[in-house]
């Protein structure tokens, strides 16, 4: 009657799977205990050590440290999640007994539901009537200000300032950004405030302390 023998390395019978920020895993980790020749730790205080789960970057949220389960030496985890910088992460899980020992597995994070605007290039060099010179460029990002794969429309408007947006009031985003084109202003010189907003989600952004200056020559006064 030949037993296993002492814990000596972790196997990834599940991998973890659809990491969306912010959202549990589609598919949550499974991990088993096995002694060398991969026979599963079963029995004895091994067998129901704490299987613990750290990731390289971003944030790893949820139960992170599962028992081995007694009779089996499966630690299965229920919540996990990540919330960070999209990206390729990588999830190490540890046992202590008899020694330290891991194993690791890569996931890639993608962005959430947009949840906010962000002004990644603001307007600036603007003339009444006269295209600005440097155009602006809006990110529809998710909590953790990951570019979303949102297409909606995004609009802009003047809300401080005499004056409006009289073109180029509109963008359309392609993964998530939003690059205007012959944005302009029109209205008395001065410090303007636009809001940039989407409809669904109904969220903005202002960007404020747009100076607005004189355009060309129209006509002469007496």
């Amino acid at each position: 009657n030949v037993t296993h023998g002492p814990a000596y390395q972790l196997s990834i019978s599940t991998a973890a799977a659809g990491a969306t920020n912010g959202s549990n895993f589609t598919t949550q980790p499974v991990v088993s205990i096995l002694d060398q020749d991969g026979n599963a730790v079963t029995t004895g205080t091994q067998s129901t050590q704490n299987v613990v789960v750290t990731s390289s970057s971003a944030t790893l949220v949820g139960t992170t440290t599962v028992a081995g389960a007694s009779g089996t030496g499966v630690a299965t985890f229920t919540n996990l999640k990540l919330t960070g910088t999209a990206g390729t992460i990588t999830l190490t899980y540890t046992i202590s007994s008899p020694s330290t020992i891991t194993n690791t597995q890569t996931i890639s994070l993608v962005a959430g539901a947009p949840t906010q605007l962000v002004v990644t290039t603001g307007a600036n060099s603007c003339r009444s009537r006269i295209a600005c010179l440097v155009q602006p460029v809006v990110k529809i990002a998710d909590a953790s200000g990951n570019a979303t794969t949102s297409t909606a429309t995004v609009t802009a408007t003047v809300t401080v300032g005499t004056g409006t947006v009289s073109a180029g009031s509109t963008a359309v985003a392609s993964a998530g950004i939003a690059t205007f084109s012959g944005f302009t202003l029109q209205g008395t010189a001065g410090n303007f405030t636009v809001r940039y907003t989407i409809a669904s989600p109904s969220i903005g952004v202002n960007q404020g302390f747009i100076s607005l200056s004189a355009g060309d020559a129209t006509k002469v006064l007496v």
